[in-house]
């Protein structure tokens, strides 16, 4: 069968591609949408400024002169874009609260405890959460000082608003996401760990071609291991791509344009536009660690940025440094204007406006922010459920009340075998009320010789009739989902099984359990 999910790790830059190459990519997507595949595409690696991906004039690792820019491979509204984050840990020095301490020169493995605080993957100057760890006033002197020359570069997740795209009605119904007649498409959609090692985390791969610069790929020594690691979103689009396999396996279907089905998930866990979920943003933030909520399928990621160092005077470039000489910027040496100086990319060129700070819910740095797998799986599994309608047991007991209409006196009875004795004699002369006060469970009885009516003396047996009840079972919800199956179904008996329907979640819900407590198929 043709594959329903597609992975692209390449990135452009949208302003550069043109019309012509814009329309194909978007082109692709929607095809790719409408025949159930799921596209996922990079956002790219150099923060919000993807154009300066190729600068070869940067010092000394590259900054930005092309202003905010977003990779138009993945601007589409057909395709899920891929963003990146790094953990916190390190930042905040609490690493033995996360990760197990048993590594060693011959065992290098270390494993996690629970999930780690997240960040976007910012590796430059002008990260806040990087001149928050070095003390300094803010990223611009940072970034024009000695100690922080090495960072001068353009690494980190990519994010930012699309020159071309509308916002599509999807994305602009999660809290945080771009709204307004104006607004345009924004990345990235979802994030993943992508870091490339600024806080000693990295990603493992294979490769082995040692030509080519691999290692092998035991990974028993610590170098070898050193030698296969790298960070960046192209690890992160088929990190999703493995997500979506899961997604569609659970779910027993392709879902095309994926993130339709993340924004409803992701507008009932923070919010609308208009209505955030202050309880939910509150449990779900990704800075909560340990105690991040147990129920949440997006970890918000809320600190920290994805702007980067730009050259003073360049498109989109706040510049604070007021020296009176520049060595870091440019390389080889400064210059007495400071003409060269480091800034910032800012939506304003007059105040330090970062592009982009991690915010609640949706926003440009990370998206939706990352996923907890396990719960999205839950939120698209669609549960059936058959069998018996009730558990409980079936008496064999039936209770009679024989009420002397002379005297008032009564006597309880129980019938159970086809007999009924009456404890005591009958009074010749008195008439007697037979009732059923309490019956098998899930059956009707009555007494053959009338309920309600009066007994002789002479009357010793007494025969009570049972049948079993039948129902009309209405499945219905509780207008959050819809139920895929037969209802009502009719004459059904009790203590059998109806036919086997399914709940189906509405967009932006999931299943939690039936009204008798069944919680997955039986």
């Amino acid at each position: 069968p043709a594959a329903k999910i597609f992975t692209l790790s390449y990135g452009a830059c949208e302003s550069d591609m043109g019309s012509t190459e814009n329309a194909s990519y978007n082109s692709w997507w929607q095809q790719a949408a409408s025949e159930g595949i799921t596209a996922y595409v990079s956002a790219g690696d150099q923060g919000a400024a993807v154009c300066d991906s190729d600068s070869s004039n940067n010092p000394p690792y590259g900054w930005a002169t092309h202003g905010i820019a977003v990779s138009g491979l993945a601007s589409t509204p057909y395709n899920v874009s891929a963003g990146g984050t790094d953990f916190s840990d390190t930042a905040d020095g609490t690493q033995s609260a996360y990760w197990n301490t048993s590594a060693n020169t011959t065992s290098p493995w270390i494993s996690a405890k629970s999930y780690i605080p997240e960040i976007p993957w910012n590796s430059t100057c002008a990260s806040s959460v990087v001149v928050d760890y070095v003390g300094a006033p803010d990223p611009g002197a940072f970034c024009n000082s000695s100690s922080g020359k090495n960072f001068v570069s353009v690494g980190g997740g990519s994010g930012g608003p699309s020159t071309i795209y509308a916002v599509p009605s999807w994305q602009s119904s999660v809290y945080g996401s771009p709204s307004g007649a104006s607004a345009k498409r924004g990345q990235p959609d979802v994030s993943m760990f992508a870091a490339s090692g600024l806080w000693g985390h990295l990603l493992v791969f294979c490769m082995s071609v040692t030509n080519a610069g691999g290692t092998p790929c035991t990974y028993s020594n610590v170098n070898d291991v050193i030698g296969n690691v790298a960070g960046g979103t192209s690890f992160v689009a088929p990190i999703l791509a493995g997500v979506q396999a899961l997604v569609n396996k659970a779910s027993g279907q392709s879902w095309g344009n994926m993130n339709t089905k993340y924004y409803a998930l992701a507008a009932a866990e923070y919010g609308t536009p208009g209505s955030p979920n202050s309880s939910s943003l509150t449990i779900c933030n990704a800075s909560n660690g340990t105690s991040s909520g147990s129920g949440c399928i997006f970890h918000d990621v809320t600190r920290g940025d994805i702007t980067v160092p730009c050259k003073k005077g360049s498109t989109d470039c706040y510049t604070s440094y007021t020296g009176t000489t520049n060595n870091n910027c440019v390389s080889g040496g400064g210059s007495t204007n400071n003409a060269n100086a480091c800034g910032i990319l800012s939506t304003s060129t007059t105040t330090s406006q970062p592009a982009y700070p991690a915010t609640a819910g949706w926003d440009y740095a990370t998206g939706l922010g990352t996923l907890d797998v396990a719960h999205l799986i839950a939120a698209v599994t669609a549960y059936s459920i058959g069998g018996a309608i009730s558990g409980l047991n079936v008496s064999n007991t039936v209770g009679l009340t024989l009420t002397d209409t002379t005297t008032s006196n009564a006597q309880a009875q129980n019938y159970g075998n086809g007999s009924f004795t009456f404890s005591t004699p009958l009074n010749s002369g008195d008439d007697w009320n037979v009732a059923v006060t309490t019956q098998p469970t899930g059956q009707t009885c009555g007494v053959s010789n009338g309920s309600g009516t009066n007994l002789s003396a002479n009357v010793t047996n007494v025969t009570v009739t049972c049948t079993t009840n039948t129902y009309t079972l209405t499945y219905t919800t509780d207008g959050n989902g819809t139920i895929s199956g037969t209802t009502p179904q009719n004459n059904v008996p009790y203590g059998s099984s109806g036919t086997a329907v399914t709940a189906v979640p509405n967009a932006g819900y999931h299943f939690v359990q039936w009204s008798d407590g069944s919680t997955a198929n039986p």
